[in-house]
Formats: structure tokens, C-alpha cells, sequence
């Protein structure tokens, strides 16, 4: 399987995959490696082609996480709405949160929460 997808003009990677193995949240990548921080976006793979590659998206959050290990996170819509349906999908959801903080923390060259609430 491809894991980089070019849609609408935005170059994505695979963050996580469903139960079927189709690539269900795609990242971008806004700062490239960074000494303190790192920028995303990740959207939710809404729905896929024939050969099952992501064939729409949605924005399902943005933020930033820094080098101590503190986010910024901004859900869904402008008002920071979104949907979650049912408990699969909060799972799929708390799955995503836990690949993401692992991913995007992996950028930043000075990463260290090892100080950060007695981690």
C-alpha cells in the first residue's frame, strides 16, 4: 500500500489504518524536522477509490506539539466541533490521538517530556 497520497493539492502520509487496513487518517506535515516543535494537520479519510486509496477527506484537527511534550490541538470545524459515533469510533479516535503524539513527538530533534508532570 501507498502510505503518501496527493489530494486536493496537499502531499499526506498515512497516519493509522481500520480494521481492513484502508488508511483511515492521513497527516500533513507543516514545519519540516524542527528543533523545538512540529505543525500538523490530519484529515479523516471519508471515503476511498475503487483500488482503496483515500478518495476524500475532511479536516479533522490541527496543532502543534512541542518539544516539552505540551500540544496545541484545534478539533474539527472552525468552532472546534466533531462528531464521534459510538464506541468503535471513539476508539478508532483514541487510537489515532496515541500514533499521532508518538509521530509528530518523533520530528522534533530536542523532544523531551521526561520533565514534564514526573513522565
Amino acid at each position: 500500500m501507498n502510505n503518501v497520497f496527493k489530494i486536493e493539492d496537499k502531499v499526506l502520509e498515512v497516519l493509522c489504518v481500520d480494521h481492513r487496513i484502508y488508511p483511515n487518517f492521513l497527516i500533513r506535515y507543516l514545519s519540516e524536522k524542527n528543533e523545538t516543535h512540529c505543525d500538523f494537520e490530519v484529515y479523516e479519510v471519508t471515503s476511498w477509490g475503487m483500488d482503496n486509496t483515500p478518495s476524500d477527506i475532511e479536516l479533522y484537527l490541527k496543532g502543534t506539539i512541542k518539544w516539552d511534550g505540551c500540544s496545541h490541538i484545534n478539533f474539527g470545524d472552525d468552532n472546534g466541533y466533531i462528531h464521534i459515533c459510538g464506541q468503535h469510533f471513539w476508539e478508532t479516535h483514541v487510537k489515532m490521538m496515541e500514533i499521532l503524539y508518538k509521530t509528530v513527538s518523533a520530528k522534533i530533534e530536542k523532544f523531551d517530556s521526561s520533565e514534564l508532570w514526573g513522565n
